[in-house]
């Protein structure tokens, strides 16, 4: 779960949008800000008679649909993503905005209540986005947003309320931290089960050779016999250098504030990273702002070699070039080939945290 200040003009403009909880409230009002952005809306809701009412107050109300879906019932959660997809084409966000305490407001309560808040909160979703991200049209930009409130965050919501979000918070870390463990933890080291502030508690110190890892080779290649040497013989005592033809994974402690990425600093974010295909071959470095998103630099929106219009840089910028020899941004993509665009996410979640 991420606790984002979002920008709607930058992240919502122009996309095709799945929406629950959509007829009111909060959802409502996420619509009409979505609407006039030119975003096109797939509305859930189980009252098709208020989405058609609202849905015909927004802009350019043939761009959404209303959806009728009963949360609770995972046959018509199928239906209803037949029916988004069929509309959408591609869809590009899910908001999880459905959900709350539906009134049940007892501190004993009962399991059948329970029960229904979970699916509400949290089944729901995980059902959502099992059936979006299955799909065989793969959408690697997919953003999939849950949506809480501050009463769950500082638990003064109600015990069944608070109980579903807490859930739904550690449902994301906690595939975030198996797929950690699965796909990192090997070369990068392993953290302990706590899922508020993690602490590494083994570190492999494993070289990954270059035909393994194959990243930039330049830097290790550039370690020779003369440069051995040099090292061996210098000023600081029992310095052990070797030509390995590898690199060695480092110790992923603070990774959020450490941009760029790999070796080299040839890739600007963690989203880019998981996200090979999608790594800018140029990007700007340097008294940047960091995007808690993708966690890593916040560049101009379509633009890699410009920062946040009006943003002020606080020391002078350079331009990273990855087609410079000694640059490149390939490789490191192996160890998370198989890793479904959530899992990503959720992953990137998890990297938050340590």
């Amino acid at each position: 779960m991420s606790y984002l200040n979002l920008n709607l003009d930058r992240e919502f403009s122009g996309k095709r949008i799945i929406v629950t909880g959509s007829s009111r409230g909060l959802g409502a009002v996420v619509c009409e800000a979505l609407a006039e952005r030119n975003a096109k809306i797939a509305m859930f809701s189980r009252s098709k008679k208020e989405m058609d009412n609202l849905k015909n107050k927004l802009k350019n109300p043939k761009n959404h649909i209303s959806i009728k879906v009963d949360l609770l019932k995972n046959n018509e959660i199928n239906s209803a993503i037949k029916k988004a997809k069929n509309f959408l084409k591609q869809i590009d966000i899910v908001l999880h905005i459905a959900g709350g305490g539906y009134g049940l407001k007892e501190k004993l309560i009962n399991d059948l209540d329970l029960k229904k808040l979970f699916q509400i909160n949290i089944g729901a979703a995980a059902e959502i986005n099992r059936l979006i991200v299955k799909s065989k049209k793969k959408n690697h930009l997919l953003k999939l947003i849950h949506v809480g409130s501050i009463a769950s965050n500082e638990a003064v919501g109600s015990v069944g309320y608070n109980t579903a979000k807490a859930a739904l918070a550690a449902y994301v870390r906690s595939l975030g931290r198996e797929l950690y463990n699965n796909n990192c933890a090997s070369c990068h080291g392993l953290y302990s089960d706590d899922l508020v502030r993690p602490k590494l508690i083994s570190f492999p110190n494993k070289l990954s050779k270059l035909e393994e890892i194959q990243t930039d080779p330049m830097r290790a290649k550039a370690i020779n016999s003369q440069l051995i040497k040099h090292l061996r013989d210098s000023k600081f005592e029992g310095v052990h250098a070797e030509r390995t033809l590898g690199y060695v994974g480092t110790i992923l402690d603070g990774v959020w504030a450490t941009a760029p990425y790999l070796h080299n600093g040839s890739v600007p974010t963690l989203w880019h990273l998981l996200f090979p295909d999608k790594r800018p071959e140029k990007f700007l470095v340097g008294g940047h702002m960091l995007d808690y998103e993708k966690v890593g630099i916040l560049h101009d929106k379509d633009d890699y070699l410009k920062y946040k219009k009006g943003y002020q840089p606080f020391s002078l910028p350079v331009i990273i070039n990855t087609n410079l020899p000694g640059y490149s941004n390939q490789g490191h993509e192996i160890e998370f080939s198989t890793l479904t665009p959530k899992e990503k996410i959720a992953l990137i979640e998890f990297l938050k945290l340590i």
